[in-house]
């Protein structure tokens, strides 16, 4: 997808998601009385580490070994809710496998209560025994039938094992050789835990394995309550990991390969957590690189006498930024923990309520500074035109603007929604028109070369393991797609229920 297609995007705003996945699998054996394990919790537990990745609606399927069937619950609203804190997870029947998922729905239906509890994943097949759960977008089966393109998939998959005979592995597998788009998806047919990432390696996952668990996820950093997070491995992109529940040994088959990994490079700006690592690489120490670099090409007489960073994400680099230059960092800007985030909100009005409830400033520390106030990215540009008017109101003599992302001028459909794309600041403004639109009294953006560098410049972990090799995804900030130019293959459905 090159720049002469961009003219239609004007008119779309197609669903995207940015989710969490997280599936556990036991693999021992048990005393008869025991039969299975309690994995209820442990689904909880691992996809409460992944709430930042989506607000809107949370699921977990368990397999009863003695019904034969997934028993699943889901709703809209954040984890914590939908399970009542933990306490409607340990009714789940115990079993060999868990899967779970958090999401946050987008398009014009997304604050629709009953969609979000509808479109919630895990989704099961209407014909054959098996339940899945993907974090991205295969851009190629939205909108057919009128479904999203994991409800798409999952039709895919049940009508080819029905019209074929073929096992779950089988089916699916063939049906991702025939898909572009990112995914990291989870998924069993109560015989096996089944794991895959697309072959780009957009979406995040990682394995771990311990005590006869074994554990897939979208960042390591949620596998804190049974693992030691550094045993973490990345999938690597463009395979299919089987566990059989048997006791069998684990083994990969390959998807289909692609010249060069991309992946996403809003994982290290914005999406995961501090605590984890892409890569092989701590997204922390990539964050303050990132800062570090952004000191860099200041002028010789720049000139300022504080650092601030926008919570979350934008702290790690306003802290690189600080050692590099010098000027002191302070917490002047605290978040509201309790208030989602605004970039993912629907409307225009209420992401600006949300950011006005969410950043609060110590406007008694800015009085008479030059700040230099570091975020880290720009899309639609309305979080940051409200907190550069909210500094304002402390009386600083100097805003200045520092942003850890290139500038989002393209939709992404590899899983991250940015809305209508005439909505994306970069579309309309040039940096001095946007510098304006802030209220800033300088505005500078890193660079893809310098993102990219950041990331290659940030040592690997000691003893990480399976580090993943290539490049990143910058579609966003570029308009270089990297699926472009391979076509997709879908069979259509013989018949869709009704």
């Amino acid at each position: 997808m090159t720049a002469e297609h961009q003219p239609r995007f004007e008119i779309e705003d197609i669903p995207r998601e940015e989710c969490g996945v997280f599936a556990v699998a036991y693999t021992g054996f048990l005393p008869e009385r025991e039969h299975d394990m309690v994995l209820g919790p442990v689904a909880y537990q691992g996809i409460l580490g992944l709430q930042h990745r989506g607000e809107d609606g949370a699921g977990i399927s368990v397999y009863d070994s003695f019904e034969k069937k997934f028993i699943t619950s889901k709703d809209k609203g954040l984890i914590m809710d939908v399970f009542a804190g933990g306490r409607y997870a340990e009714s789940f029947p115990r079993g060999k496998v868990a899967l779970a998922h958090t999401r946050y729905g987008t398009g014009k239906k997304s604050g629709d209560a009953a969609e979000s509890a509808r479109q919630a994943h895990p989704l099961g097949g209407k014909n054959s025994m098996f339940t899945l759960a993907l974090n991205g977008h295969i851009k190629e089966l939205e909108n057919q039938h009128k479904l999203t393109d994991t409800e798409y998939l999952v039709e895919l998959i049940d009508q080819r094992m029905l019209r074929n005979g073929e096992d779950f592995r089988t089916s699916l597998l063939a049906t991702l050789r025939g898909l572009n788009g990112a995914y990291s998806l989870v998924a069993s047919d109560g015989k096996s835990l089944i794991a895959a990432r697309d072959p780009w390696g957009f979406r995040p996952l990682f394995q771990a394995q311990k005590d006869n668990h074994h554990y897939f996820v979208s960042e390591d950093s949620a596998l804190g309550p049974f693992c030691d997070t550094r045993t973490a491995t990345e999938v690597p992109p463009g395979t299919l990991v089987t566990v059989p529940l048997d006791g069998g040994d684990a083994y990969t088959e390959n998807i289909y390969n692609v010249e060069e990994t991309k992946t996403c490079s809003m994982e290290f700006a914005y999406f995961s957590r501090p605590d984890s690592s892409l890569h092989g690489r701590s997204v922390r120490q990539v964050r303050k690189r990132m800062g570090e670099i952004l000191a860099r090409g200041e002028d010789p007489d720049f000139v300022a006498s504080m650092v601030i960073g926008i919570p979350d994400s934008g702290i790690d680099t306003a802290m690189g930024y600080s050692n590099a230059t010098g000027i002191p960092y302070e917490r002047v800007v605290t978040k509201n923990p309790y208030v989602g985030r605004s970039f993912i909100l629907a409307k225009q009005a209420l992401r600006a309520a949300a950011v006005k409830l969410k950043l609060n400033i110590d406007y008694s520390a800015i009085k008479g500074e030059d700040l230099v106030v570091i975020d880290d990215s720009v899309v639609r540009g309305t979080s940051g035109q409200i907190y550069i008017q909210e500094l304002w109101k402390g009386d600083p003599r100097s805003i200045h603007m520092r942003i850890a992302y290139p500038p989002h001028a393209h939709p992404c459909f590899y899983g991250i929604d940015t809305g209508i794309p005439s909505e994306l600041l970069a579309r309309k403004k040039n940096i001095e028109q946007m510098r304006k639109y802030f209220g800033a009294t300088t505005l500078r953006f890193i660079t893809n070369e310098e993102l990219w560098e950041a990331i290659e410049l940030t040592p690997v972990l000691g003893g990480k393991k399976g580090v993943q090799s290539g490049g990143v995804c910058t579609a966003c900030t570029t308009g270089d797609y990297p699926t472009a130019g391979r076509e997709a293959v879908i069979l259509p459905l013989p018949s869709m229920p009704k």
